[in-house]
């Protein structure tokens, strides 16, 4: 009787085991399924996107060269009046700030 109940234990064993491959298997294919979508050019692409837009700081980056960019264009450095040399001075502390 002690080896049928050992026998029945074993199966027991077994079968948890077989339900638990089953189990991890699922898992595992989902996992790859996940990465290899992940992988893909067009969403690689669309996450670089995504990063960039909420990056705060790249829009503050890219907010100040277009402040400088405009300040030149409409001051020109290379005036000798004494205001603009002086609003271009104002601009250029204010965005090169961190």
């Amino acid at each position: 009787m002690r080896t049928t109940s050992k026998i029945d234990n074993l199966s027991q064993k077994i079968t948890l085991l077989k339900h638990k491959q089953e189990y991890d298997l699922e898992i595992l294919k989902t996992h790859f399924h996940y990465t290899y979508e992940s992988l893909k050019p067009v969403n690689l692409i669309k996450k670089i996107v995504h990063d960039v837009v909420s990056s705060s700081e790249i829009k503050t980056d890219v907010l100040k060269g277009v402040i400088n960019y405009f300040s030149n264009k409409v001051f020109p450095e290379k005036n000798n009046n004494f205001i603009i040399k002086t609003i271009n001075f104002v601009i250029s502390e204010l965005t090169n700030k961190k």
